[in-house]
Parts: structure tokens; C-alpha cells; sequence
């Protein structure tokens, strides 16, 4: 029986972890989700931020997942920007992963860097603006980019690394790509031949 992956693909926006996250889905032949597939729908009934707007974006991904460990053949996808200064995090990644695990599936970390300005840049781009509606007012939503980046740490580094012994993890189940001059190609070989994933 071939091996399941539930795999995070981890940073801050617009690093690439939608384009990334599919092109593995595909290469894999596994369901794939990003952030923003909840979110668009959710926004629809509620303003963001909301207490209504969390319950219901919550709702969806729970809803995915399930569906996904029920009927994914090969594994499951899913992007998430991560604050690496909030403890809680932690234990939410414990909490959406423990279902994936008790099923016998295997958990991986994948986490993406890029400089603001790759990201700033990658923003805009038609495929990200296609998929994510909310994004579409360019100047609002590079404001809450480089908001998000002085308000969080959403990358690991020296005084926040990835919280591998938090998670009961080795660093086989985690790598990490700066990925400023990685193509969307590039970086899934990567993924795949750092893992021995078999695409």
C-alpha cells in the first residue's frame, strides 16, 4: 500500500505556496488546498477578523480535511502562514495533523522564504489574483504584507526556528527553501528528492 503524506507548506504571503502547493498536488496525484480557498468563501458572509468570519472559515477547513483523509488516494496539501513568535501555533499544528497521523499517514514541513521585494513582486501576478479575489486591490494588499511582516515572524530564524521538538518531528520531515530564484519546477524536485517522494 502506498505511503500517505499530509504535507504543510509553510510561510508568509505570497512566497509561492499556492503555485508550489499544486504543482506537488499534481506531481503527487493528491488533493490540495491553500488558505485562501476558505477564506474567499468565508469573507462572502462575514467581514474578516470576525468572530463569525474565524467560525466559519474554521468550519470549511475542518470540512476539507475530512474529506480529504477519507478520499485522497495519495495525501493531502495544505498552505498555512505561520507566526513563528505565537506559541499557539504549535499546537495547532499538532491538532490538524493528529487525525492525518491516527490514520497512519505521515506528516511533512515545508517551508518557504523569499525577500519582500520577490514578494511584493509575486503579489500581482494574474494566477494569485484569479485564485484570491481579496487580493485584487494591489495597494491594500501589499500594505498588509509588509503590515504582517512587522507585526509577525513569519519565517523561522535564529531566535524563532521551526519547532521541530515541539512537534515530536526530526528535521527528515522538514525542509526549508529560499526560493527568491527557485522556479515553481525547481522547487517541487527539490521537495520531492529532499522527502523521496515518488512523483
Amino acid at each position: 500500500m502506498r505511503e500517505k503524506y499530509f504535507i504543510w507548506i509553510i510561510g508568509p504571503q505570497a512566497v509561492g505556496k499556492m503555485a508550489v502547493g499544486r504543482e506537488l498536488a499534481r506531481s503527487l496525484d493528491c488533493l490540495f488546498s491553500h488558505n485562501h480557498d476558505s477564506i474567499e468563501f468565508a469573507i462572502r458572509f462575514h467581514p474578516y477578523g470576525t468572530e463569525e468570519f474565524s467560525h466559519l472559515n474554521s468550519g470549511i477547513r475542518m470540512l476539507i480535511r475530512e474529506h480529504a483523509l477519507k478520499y485522497s488516494k495519495n495525501g493531502f496539501i495544505f498552505t498555512y502562514v505561520m507566526a513563528f513568535n505565537h506559541e499557539a501555533e504549535v499546537s495547532y499544528l499538532k491538532r490538524v495533523s493528529k487525525p492525518f497521523e491516527d490514520a497512519g499517514w505521515k506528516t511533512l514541513f515545508v517551508e518557504l522564504q523569499a525577500s519582500t521585494e520577490k514578494r511584493l513582486e509575486r503579489n500581482s501576478h494574474s494566477e494569485r489574483l484569479e485564485a484570491k479575489p481579496s487580493k485584487r486591490d494591489i495597494e491594500a494588499s501589499n500594505t498588509r504584507l509588509i503590515d504582517a511582516g512587522n507585526k509577525y515572524v513569519l519565517n523561522s530564524n535564529d531566535e524563532f526556528p521551526f519547532p521541530l521538538t515541539a512537534l515530536g518531528i526530526d528535521a527528515s520531515k522538514y525542509v526549508k527553501l529560499e526560493n527568491d530564484a527557485m522556479s515553481i519546477e525547481d522547487q517541487v524536485r527539490s521537495i520531492a528528492k529532499y522527502f523521496g517522494l515518488k512523483t
